[in-house]
């Protein structure tokens, strides 16, 4: 019998196949990043928001987007008061605000993303939501 003798790889063979590593892991790296950065995140953008209340009463907002997917809770402005809130979720291209008071519906607003940027991204709970309350016989919230 002839004894089959095998060569060990040489040191130049191994780092051919670590260097083609390398190369496989780069390419791998970099189709995670391109498709990151074509919008596949669905991470929410937030915006700064600022809601005016001319009202006697305490009211809470919360918003949705006009799929009406699930609602967010804004917050609670003072009455007769103003209140900026820096991590209020886009919803996107429609914002669906909802107003309440004592858990008691004080209605709707609908607004246009577009309308909001033009208007400094603020809006003023309307009247309407006032005089629901009252209808309702809620007492104006103290000050």
């Amino acid at each position: 019998m002839n004894p089959v003798l095998t060569q060990p790889r040489s040191q130049s063979s191994r780092l051919a196949h670590v260097g083609e590593l390398l190369i496989v892991l780069a390419i791998g790296a970099g189709v995670i990043f391109a498709l990151s950065s074509l919008g596949l995140d669905d991470t929410p953008s937030y915006r700064s928001l600022t809601v005016e209340n001319p009202s006697p009463y305490i009211i809470n907002i919360d918003v949705t987007s006009a799929k009406r997917d699930g609602w967010f809770d804004v917050g609670s402005v003072r009455r007769e008061n103003r209140q900026t809130f820096e991590q209020t979720p886009d919803p996107g291209d429609q914002w669906v605000f909802r107003f309440s008071y004592g858990g008691v519906d004080a209605g709707e607003l609908n607004v246009s993303r577009d309308q909001l940027a033009q208007d400094g991204w603020r809006i003023v709970v309307p009247a309407e939501a006032a005089e629901r309350l009252r209808q309702a016989g809620l007492s104006e919230s103290v000050r």
